[in-house]
């Protein structure tokens, strides 16, 4: 996996919100808004603070390409505190596209935090 998962997994997300289904918004708004907290949850924790079943989350998770839950929450985990440091920085002339929006889509994951 390379340094940029979270910010990847977060540009997933976005870029699914509308082939997903009503109950899979739910999962991808819970986990949007609390990033960090979701690598602690069981599947079932986190389908019931999002309102939704189990085989909801497993759905979402298979969606954005992961196997399943455990490797969607092992992904922020191997990936988090990499995120948090050496992808937010200066935009540098040679940046390539991808590189842009993953250190902008950090900066806001970083930004909404400090609310």
């Amino acid at each position: 996996m390379s340094k940029s998962e979270v910010s990847a997994i977060q540009v997933k997300i976005n870029s699914l919100k509308n082939a997903l289904t009503a109950s899979e918004s739910k999962v991808a708004e819970f986990i949007r808004d609390r990033f960090e907290q979701v690598i602690y949850l069981s599947v079932t924790d986190l389908a019931e603070q999002a309102d939704v079943g189990e085989t909801t989350v497993l759905r979402f998770c298979r969606k954005l390409g992961y196997k399943g839950y455990q490797e969607f929450k092992l992904a922020l985990a191997q990936n988090h505190a990499v995120a948090s440091s050496s992808i937010v920085g200066g935009f540098d002339e040679n940046d390539e596209i991808q590189a842009i929006m993953q250190k902008a889509t950090s900066a806001n994951i970083k930004a909404r935090r400090r609310r």
